[in-house]
């Protein structure tokens, strides 16, 4: 009785472990295929590396908001050595969880001063607004006089 007890309670603990759990998709494949379908280069490496406050200020819309895109990218990437070298020194750059919920290139230029300014943004935040939308919204807390003027862009 002993042995047919221990069996049955080993079988029901492998079976416990063996629960699946969902495929998630690599950070690398996500930002690879946007580099792909964008055909993100150096051009976008050298904007990356100097995307300021002010530029922040000068490409964010304070009169609408952006809807967040669809983007589902394949499971596994497919890229040239080029196509490599870009993805790789974007994530290297970036270094942010935010970067796993970016859908298009100005979500990838915005998500480091979105972490900057709010680190603690949930899934579920990230995956449903566009950046842009979460950024105005942290502008418009440290400055709540910015928002006012409806139709006026920052630099106008």
């Amino acid at each position: 009785m002993l042995s047919v007890d221990l069996l049955r309670h080993l079988k029901s603990e492998r079976a416990q472990k063996k629960t699946k759990e969902p495929f998630r998709r690599a950070l690398f494949d996500r930002i690879n295929s946007l580099v792909m379908k964008y055909a993100l280069g150096e051009t976008f490496l050298e904007r990356l590396g100097n995307f300021t406050d002010d530029l922040l200020r000068e490409s964010v819309e304070f009169d609408r908001l952006k809807a967040k895109a669809h983007f589902e990218p394949p499971l596994f990437s497919l890229s040239t050595e080029e196509e490599y070298r870009v993805t790789k020194a974007i994530i290297k750059k970036v270094n942010n969880p935010y970067l796993h919920f970016v859908n298009s290139p100005d979500e990838i230029l915005m998500c480091g001063p979105l972490f900057s300014r709010n680190p603690f943004l949930g899934p579920d935040q990230l995956a449903r607004y566009h950046f842009e939308t979460l950024l105005l919204y942290e502008l418009a807390k440290e400055n709540p006089g910015e928002l006012e003027t409806p139709g006026v862009n920052h630099g106008g």
